[in-house]
């Protein structure tokens, strides 16, 4: 059983933006950014399975992403995701990373509105692209039919720009999450409903949003984002998510998103930390 796509988790009912200006208890989320900065963050991702006889499957997996703002209007900015291996791990595992060109190098460029929100991938085929191509250099050589008419119809599954941005670019919909609202210290919540990783059909749950620290002195500020299902359902599932921002720039200095997932005794988990790592 896979855990479900990121995104579904993301879709979060916030309070709409205003122009308002921010008082001691509230922050605007906005791209502050000029076209021709460069940003370097490092990327961790991990996962793991439980499954019913216990046994674990863990994974990790690092790597880092280039972020170049190419262009701007007074509307939109053109925004370039570059992802790179580590040269540590392309020079432990040449052949390895000769396999994963979706982190060694593809583009992904979109663009958002002048406040930092997410509006659409731009070259959404090439990325689909990019993503077949991996997992048809992961399948083995003597590959049997079963294995190909799976890879088959994953193709299939990415023949829409709508559907490649909800399943392909989880990191960058993660990232653009908050941008263009603005956030308070008293905690905003709304019903919502998210589908089932063990099964057919949705489950009700609850998302929770707030200002947890605002340090004019330091230029920064932080959000939290709990997602959970209601005690009535027999899935256990909950969503954490913690952005740092630097209040002037509107750029992120760290993310960390971590989602669990439970059932009689399965239990999923899933991370990323995004961390910038030069700070001019």
């Amino acid at each position: 059983m896979k855990i479900i796509p990121l995104l579904y988790a993301l879709v979060l009912s916030f309070t709409g933006y205003s122009q308002r200006t921010p008082d001691d208890n509230s922050a605007n989320c906005v791209a502050n950014w000029k076209v021709g900065e460069m940003k370097t963050y490092s990327i961790v991702h991990e996962k793991s399975t439980v499954s019913e006889s216990g046994n674990t499957t863990p994974f990790q997996f690092s790597y880092q992403a280039q972020i170049f703002v190419i262009d701007a209007t007074p509307e939109t900015y053109t925004i370039k995701w570059i992802f790179q291996l580590p040269d540590e791990f392309k020079a432990l595992h040449p052949r390895l990373a000769d396999s994963l060109p979706v982190f060694d190098g593809m583009q992904m460029i979109f663009t958002i509105s002048e406040m930092g929100t997410f509006i659409e991938l731009v070259n959404w085929e090439e990325v689909r692209d990019a993503y077949v191509r991996q997992m048809e250099m992961s399948l083995p050589k003597n590959v049997d039919s079963t294995a190909i008419a799976t890879m088959q119809a994953t193709k299939k599954m990415f023949e829409s720009k709508q559907l490649v941005e909800a399943a392909l670019i989880k990191e960058i919909q993660l990232f653009h999450l908050p941008y263009g609202y603005q956030f308070t210290s008293t905690e905003g919540s709304s019903a919502t409903r998210l589908p089932n990783p063990f099964g057919s059909g949705s489950l009700p749950g609850r998302q929770t949003y707030r200002l947890t620290s605002l340090d004019k002195a330091n230029d920064a500020f932080t959000l939290v984002f709990q997602l959970k299902t209601d005690k009535m359902t027999s899935v256990d599932l909950q969503d954490y998510t913690e952005y740092h921002f630097i209040t002037s720039t509107g750029w992120i200095s760290r993310l960390l998103y971590k989602r669990t997932a439970s059932a009689g005794k399965i239990r999923q988990s899933e991370s990323y930390t995004i961390e910038l790592k030069n700070q001019q």
